[in-house]
C-alpha cells in the first residue's frame, strides 16, 4: 500500500463530500416535505440507530487513549512527556466513559434521564474494550510518526466534529421536526419550521417548556458521527499492516453506516435532510484536509 495522498480513505472521504453536497440542495428545497413522507415516530430502524449511531463519536477517544499508552510505553520520551502523555490518556479515556454515557440515557437512546449510573457502566465497559484494541495496535506499530498522527487527529476530531456541531446547534436552534408535532405551547410546523439556513429566533419563549435538546436539529451529531466511523474504517491501515489487504472493503462498509445512521434520524423526526447533510460534510471536509496534512508531512503508512 503506497504513501499516496489519493488513496482510498481520500477517496472515500471526497464520495461523502458528494453525497453531502448532493443532500444539502435537495434538503434546501424539499426538507419539510421528505421529512413528512419518512416521518415514523419509535420505528425500530430509527431507535437502534439512535442507540448505536453515537457510539463511533466517543468510542475513538477510548481507541486513542489506548494507543497513546502503548506509545508512550514503548517510546523513551522524558518523564514529563510521558506524564503530559497519561494525563491525555486518562482524560480522553474519561470524557469518552462520560460523554457516551450520557447519551446512551438521552431521549435519541434508552431515554432514561434518570439512571445515569447505567449509562455509565455500559460506556466504561465499551470504552475500556477500544482502548485494549488500541493498546495493541499501538503496541505492534514502528510508524516512527504514530504520535504525531496521532494528535493530528485527536484534534482534528475535537475541531471538526465537537467544536462545529456544538456551536452550530447553539447558534441556530432550529427545532426538530419531532417537537413541532408535539404542539407543546404551541409551537407547531406553522410557528416553527425553519430552513437550515434561517435561524429560530423564537427559541426563548419554548425554552421552559421544551427540552433544549428539541432545538438542535441542526447539524446533525449523529450523521457526523456516522462519518467518523468511516474515517476510522479507513484509518485503520495507517497503523497496522493487517488491515491493508481489506482496506477497500472497510470504507464504504463505513459509508453504508453513515448512510444508515443519516436516513434513522430522518425517520424519527430528529433531523431533516439538510442536517445529516452539513454534519456530514463537516467531518468530511475536516478529514480530508487532516489526511492532507499527514500525507504531505508524515510517513502515514505502518510497516507492520
Amino acid at each position: 500500500m503506497e504513501n499516496n495522498k489519493y488513496n482510498v480513505s481520500i477517496i472515500g472521504a471526497i464520495v461523502i463530500i458528494a453525497i453531502s453536497l448532493t443532500g444539502l440542495i435537495i434538503g434546501s428545497l424539499l426538507d419539510l416535505q421528505i421529512e413528512q413522507a419518512l416521518y415514523s415516530s419509535g420505528n425500530f430502524f430509527g431507535l437502534f440507530f439512535g442507540i448505536t449511531g453515537m457510539l463511533p463519536a466517543y468510542l475513538p477517544l477510548g481507541w486513542i487513549a489506548g494507543l497513546l499508552v502503548a506509545v508512550t510505553i514503548k517510546k523513551d520520551y522524558s518523564l514529563i512527556i510521558k506524564i503530559i502523555l497519561y494525563i491525555l490518556s486518562g482524560g480522553m479515556g474519561l470524557a469518552a466513559v462520560l460523554l457516551l454515557g450520557s447519551e446512551l440515557i438521552s431521549i435519541d437512546a434508552f431515554n432514561i434521564p434518570d439512571m445515569l449510573y447505567v449509562g455509565i457502566l455500559v460506556s466504561s465497559v465499551l470504552v475500556a474494550g477500544c482502548a485494549i484494541f488500541g493498546y495493541f495496535i499501538g503496541k505492534k506499530c514502528e510508524n516512527p510518526n504514530i504520535l504525531a498522527i496521532i494528535i493530528i487527529f485527536a484534534v482534528m476530531y475535537l475541531i471538526i466534529w465537537v467544536a462545529p456541531g456544538r456551536i452550530l446547534k447553539s447558534f441556530f436552534h432550529r427545532p426538530r421536526y419531532r417537537v413541532l408535532l408535539s404542539g407543546v405551547s404551541g409551537l407547531n410546523i406553522e410557528s416553527g419550521y425553519v430552513n437550515w439556513w434561517e435561524r429560530f429566533t423564537s427559541y426563548d419563549n419554548f425554552a421552559n417548556s421544551v427540552s433544549a435538546d428539541e432545538f438542535k436539529s441542526f447539524p446533525s451529531g449523529h450523521a457526523g458521527a456516522g462519518v467518523l466511523f468511516a474515517m476510522f474504517l479507513a484509518f485503520l491501515p495507517y497503523f497496522t499492516g493487517k488491515y491493508s489487504k481489506i482496506n477497500i472493503w472497510l470504507q464504504p462498509v463505513g459509508i453504508l453506516w453513515a448512510l444508515l445512521v443519516s436516513l434513522s434520524r430522518i425517520t424519527v423526526g430528529a433531523h431533516y435532510l439538510s442536517d445529516v447533510s452539513v454534519g456530514m460534510l463537516i467531518v468530511a471536509i475536516g478529514y480530508l484536509a487532516a489526511c492532507f496534512v499527514v500525507n504531505k508531512n508524515f510517513s502515514v503508512l505502518s510497516n507492520t
